[in-house]
């Protein structure tokens, strides 16, 4: 995942770091990466950075 992100592909990492987030949701380290990342300049996502992960769309 650092790969992803030392490399410019902000969105693999942000991919990577989403499933590991819910995968873990209580880790704090998981968070305070989601965080720098969505506040980085390359994202540009403050505003939602603290938000919490929800699960979208599921099939029923």
């Amino acid at each position: 995942m650092i790969i992803y992100a030392e490399n410019g592909l902000w969105y693999d990492t942000l991919t990577e770091l989403i499933k590991l987030r819910r995968q873990n949701s209580q880790d704090a380290e998981l968070k305070a990466d989601w965080e720098e990342l969505l506040k980085s300049p390359q994202v540009g996502l403050p505003n939602i950075a603290s938000e919490p992960i929800v699960s979208c769309c599921q099939s029923k």
